[in-house]
């Protein structure tokens, strides 16, 4: 699945950042609202295309899902820019993991050199190649922790 996703991915910074990242063999999502558009442009690239409309949150949402990059590169006509922050602020409310009967569950997969945070059942996916000592939990507004279980993985090397 690919990591990084280029919303508006079909612009001319869109087309070099992809350029880029298929000369390096990454795989990367190409998102933008004309499917036909996306289809010419990466057909023959790694991207996996994927469409979206930034006035529907679920669209948003379903674009960003499982990425830990989300590089906006959307462009509006130069005589309506007063659209660009709120079109900006609405990519980024979407792709925001958003509590379920008022509550986040978040599963937490840690191992020597990697953390692996799994939101709402996987609806958001984080993989950091880190050495973590220390786990922190930063929540915007009141959060509140219900229940922690740590679990002892037995190796297996061994």
């Amino acid at each position: 699945m690919p990591r990084i996703a280029l919303f508006g991915a079909a612009g001319a910074i869109g087309r070099s950042l992809a350029d880029a990242l298929n000369q390096r063999g990454e795989q990367y999502r190409a998102v933008g609202r004309d499917r036909a558009r996306l289809e010419k442009t990466f057909s023959s690239s790694n991207a996996e295309i994927v469409t979206w409309d930034p006035n529907d949150p679920a669209s948003v949402r379903a674009a960003a899902r499982g990425i830990d990059t989300l590089i906006y590169l959307v462009g509006v006509p130069y005589n309506n820019f007063e659209l660009h922050p709120k079109t900006m602020q609405q990519t980024l409310d979407g792709a925001k993991l958003r509590p379920v009967d008022g509550k986040i569950a978040l599963h937490l997969l840690v191992d020597r050199d990697q953390l692996d945070v799994f939101g709402n059942d996987g609806a958001v996916y984080q993989s950091y190649n880190v050495r973590p000592s220390e786990l922190e939990l930063i929540a915007e507004g009141r959060a509140v922790v219900e229940r922690v279980t740590i679990c002892r993985l037995g190796s297996i090397w061994r």
